[in-house]
């Protein structure tokens, strides 16, 4: 039991560690970053089952720029949108490799920025 416990933890802590990169990722509007953090949050195994209604409600975003975002997050390889369409019973992907070099950037980053401001 404590080891599954454990497993638990360590995920939380990248999850959260991955919420935080996004936030500070430059490449995407905020609207984008908030988009892609609620996929990361609503995400069981990597898969979001979520609506673009769904996601639009959530986030007071219109369908349209929802839509462009996961278009572009497709295009940049860190969402697959299954079996060609979103909706509540396919979900879209997250590509883990991808989010992994979004963290490791991010912490890249961090340790640049603390080395670079000693000086």
């Amino acid at each position: 039991m404590a080891k599954l416990a454990y497993k638990v933890e360590i995920y939380m802590d990248n999850k959260e560690q991955l919420i935080e990169a996004i936030d500070n990722y430059a490449g995407y509007s905020s609207g984008c970053r908030t988009i892609l953090k609620l996929l990361v949050e609503l995400s069981i195994d990597d898969v979001a089952y979520v609506s673009v209604a769904q996601l639009s409600e959530i986030s007071s975003l219109s369908k349209e720029k929802i839509y462009q975002a996961l278009d572009l997050f497709q295009k940049d390889g860190f969402v697959e949108k299954n079996k060609g369409k979103i909706n509540t019973t396919r979900g879209i992907t997250l590509k883990s490799d991808k989010l992994d070099q979004l963290v490791q950037f991010h912490n890249k980053k961090i340790e640049l920025q603390k080395k670079y401001k000693k000086i």
